[in-house]
């Protein structure tokens, strides 16, 4: 296969993986191309029978076999040992990301494909009390299953399956950060290391998270900035944000947003449409929808009660 071209920040994209989806022996069925993604990038395809080498591309990749099952063979560069199995639905296994791999596989399935940032999950593993000069892998098998790890791929397919809008970067950031910490205490021999007792108290700095979001409640609000601001790490900050107030970051800002798009409903004449803008909102069906689920209502209904 043909050396990974490595692009720099932003979202993570199909340049930075091995593209299996974009194979022409392959069906592309949906990706994250163009969502701004930072973290993850996914890749829902139809993968056949093959058998070649993988670059390394600095990215692991988490697969996870959706349809029909796959008989596949793995060895790493340079070992002559092999490892083979079967892989059913509701199985993963893992393509490595320092490591060139030979594969061999037969059969058909439906992969769903996740490429998980490597400097996310350095930074959580020292986070977590790694050590600088130990280069993290994850130790994973060919036809691994995991439930929670399960819940987190499938929430992943349903929010790439979804229409974009405002909040699913958020949302996105939460649920990768989430996999990234169960991959690491399950699947590599790190150890949580212990809160320093100096460290800083968690209060104000969420209190600058709360004012941030209000500040900013129309606009694109990412996990990752909203950490920095804080000056803290994102599973940190989601970890402390949810145990402070009994839901998720995400969760907040949604039910800030509409509260917010309530107060406008009946204190302005703004169109619905403008209204859901100007909240963060990417279209009047979205906002709709999600209006109509805190409340039981359309926005249109609200403001006809009022």
């Amino acid at each position: 296969m043909p050396e990974v071209t490595p692009v720099a920040g932003g979202e993570l994209t199909a340049q930075q993986t091995h593209r299996i989806g974009l194979w022409p022996r392959n069906r592309l069925i949906a990706h994250s191309a163009d969502r701004g993604w930072r973290d993850v990038y996914v890749a829902l395809a139809t993968v056949n029978a093959w058998s070649g080498k993988l670059a390394a591309t600095g990215h692991p990749c988490l697969a996870y076999c959706l349809h029909r099952p796959a008989h596949l063979s793995r060895a790493f560069d340079g070992a002559r040992a092999r490892e083979t199995a079967v892989i059913r639905p509701r199985q993963f296994f893992v393509i490595p990301a320092r490591e060139a791999t030979e594969w061999h596989r037969h059969g058909t399935s439906d992969m769903l494909m996740m490429y998980l940032r490597q400097d996310m999950l350095d930074g959580l593993a020292r986070e977590f009390g790694a050590h600088p000069d130990r280069p993290l892998s994850l130790d994973f098998g060919l036809g691994v299953s995991d439930p929670l790890l399960e819940q987190l791929a499938l929430t992943l397919l349903d929010t790439l399956r979804r229409p974009e809008d405002c909040g699913s970067q958020l949302y996105v950031d939460g649920v990768v950060h989430a996999m990234a910490a169960h991959l690491l205490r399950r699947y590599s021999s790190l150890k949580p290391a212990s809160v320093a007792a100096d460290a800083p108290p968690a209060a104000p700095r969420l209190n600058r998270v709360l004012d941030i979001i209000e500040s900013r409640i129309g606009e694109d609000i990412s996990l990752v900035s909203l950490a920095q601001e804080a000056g803290m790490s994102p599973s940190s900050l989601t970890r402390a944000f949810s145990k402070a107030y009994g839901a998720t970051l995400h969760q907040h800002v949604l039910r800030r947003r509409i509260e917010r798009a309530k107060t406008l409903l009946v204190s302005t004449d703004a169109a619905v449409a403008d209204i859901a803008y100007s909240t963060g909102f990417s279209s009047q069906s979205h906002l709709a929808t999600a209006f109509r689920k805190f409340t039981g209502v359309t926005p249109g209904a609200y403001r006809n009660a009022r």
